[in-house]
């Protein structure tokens, strides 16, 4: 019987950590999102699901490859799996931490990673977000996705910051991450002793400081600032530990499924988080903590 040579133990373990951040992000009951519990019709959450899969393992090769290769190969991969737009942001959001290497702190290693960006990696990730097809892009006068780049990948993100999340993620070295979403998650796990609770508490209070830039393209900033408050509400009546809190998130998330909001972006983010979280110890498989937040959804 013919043997296979060693295991890259290295690689198989940013796999597993990339393919349980974008899982765990998708199994929580997230208000307006897709999730096995309240899936969508488009991304279903058997998209995602594949999604995060498939892209894993090429995230997973990031370290010391060409940013853009990783984003496009990604996308292919996405594509292959689902016919819809299921994962791009993850995807521009997870290749550079994905590049860091392994001995290296992610909110140190990552700025090195966006300013080494060339032209070639904007017309890559370019051809990668033409691929996958976002809705609400619309036309800019400059640097537009519909034609070739003439700046580097990094600096295309900065001409984008004030209308997308992730091009703003990009252009301050993910600092809200680090500074916001980490501490926030971890506040959330020793306040409710859960994973689910705690990511659906991370996408309450970037909504609630925020809203949504990809709601806020599709639905203008009148919407975007409605789904603040409302998200806003919902933190300020206590969920999940108090009753009106908990009627307060069913309201909410109704009222988002039923006018097609979908806080894509802002899921994006709690997947970055919770990849942020592994990689730099906060989260650990298996899951130190209980998952399922209960009937406060």
């Amino acid at each position: 019987m013919s043997q296979s040579g060693p295991i890259n133990r290295s690689l198989f373990s940013r796999t597993i950590l990339i393919q349980a951040a974008c899982s765990l992000e998708v199994l929580a009951r997230k208000p307006g999102n897709s999730s096995p519990a309240k899936p969508l019709s488009s991304p279903g959450p058997e998209d995602l699901i594949f999604c995060a899969g498939a892209t894993a393992q090429v995230l997973a090769t990031a370290i010391g490859r060409p940013l853009g290769q990783t984003i496009l190969e990604g996308a292919v991969a996405s594509r292959a799996v689902a016919a819809t737009n299921a994962n791009l942001g993850i995807l521009l959001l997870l290749a550079p931490m994905a590049a860091v290497p392994d001995d290296q702190p992610l909110h140190l290693g990552i700025g090195p990673i966006l300013d080494a960006t060339t032209i070639d990696d904007a017309k890559m990730a370019y051809e990668a977000i033409r691929l996958m097809e976002p809705g609400g892009l619309g036309e800019v006068p400059d640097q537009d996705i519909q034609k070739a780049p003439s700046v580097t990948l990094i600096e295309a993100m900065r001409l984008a910051r004030d209308r997308d999340l992730i091009a703003e993620l990009w252009s301050t070295g993910f600092a809200q991450i680090f500074r916001e979403g980490l501490p926030s998650l971890g506040a959330g796990i020793q306040g409710t002793g859960s994973i689910e609770a705690s990511v659906i508490l991370l996408f309450l209070h970037k909504l609630a400081r925020d809203g949504d830039t990809l709601i806020k393209r599709k639905f203008g900033q009148m919407i975007n600032t409605e789904v603040s408050n409302r998200a806003a509400e919902v933190l300020n009546r206590q969920w999940p530990l108090k009753q009106p809190g908990i009627e307060a998130f069913r309201t909410f998330d109704g009222w988002l499924r039923r006018n097609g909001y979908n806080p894509g972006t802002t899921a994006d983010y709690v997947a970055a988080v919770l990849y942020a979280g592994f990689r730099d110890g906060l989260l650990r498989l298996p899951l130190p903590f209980a998952w399922h937040a209960g009937m406060v959804c």
